[in-house]
Parts: structure tokens; C-alpha cells; sequence
């Protein structure tokens, strides 16, 4: 699996945390409270801005009992996202 940009140890496991430069990103778990744990296995939730993000073509949810290769093509298809759109805030200056 790639190099994550962050390790925390969570629920007795463990979270990897990956950022792209789409502002999209991914946690990466494995504790006893995870989809798949029991077997060795991971979750993975998309992440943009740092918040979970439920409405990618990659998934609405968390997507679990992931093995390693499964989560790096999850990653490949995370950072292949478009970038979102931020909106425009009222202190937003239009040209």
C-alpha cells in the first residue's frame, strides 16, 4: 500500500490518512470497529476539505473489507477526482 501523509492510532487500531492536491483525500482504518478488521482488512472513507465526503463516483459511504491492492486503486481513483468547486463566499471578491 502507498505511503500515507499520517499514522494515528484509533479504536485500538490503526488510521492512515492521505491527502491529493484535487483536495480530496482518504482515512484508512483498522480497528475492531471497522468493516472487515476481523479479517485483516481495511475501510477506507473519501475525505475532502479533512470532512468525510459522501458524494463521489467512488462511493456514498465507507467503503470496507478492502485488501491493500483494492485500497491503492481506491487512492488512484481518489486523486483522479476533478477538484471541487469552492463556492464563493459573501467576503468573495468577483472580477
Amino acid at each position: 500500500m502507498r505511503e500515507p501523509k499520517g499514522v494515528r492510532n484509533v479504536n485500538n487500531g490503526v488510521q492512515l490518512l492521505y491527502e491529493f492536491k484535487n483536495g480530496y483525500g482518504a482515512s484508512v482504518i483498522k480497528s475492531p470497529f471497522s468493516f472487515g478488521s476481523s479479517k485483516g482488512l481495511w475501510e477506507l472513507a473519501v475525505l475532502h476539505n479533512d470532512a468525510i465526503c459522501y458524494d463521489t463516483p467512488i462511493t456514498s459511504d465507507v467503503v470496507g473489507h478492502l485488501s491493500d491492492d483494492e485500497v491503492d486503486e481506491l487512492l488512484d481513483k481518489i486523486e483522479a477526482l476533478p477538484a471541487k468547486m469552492e463556492l464563493l463566499t459573501e467576503s468573495s471578491e468577483v472580477l
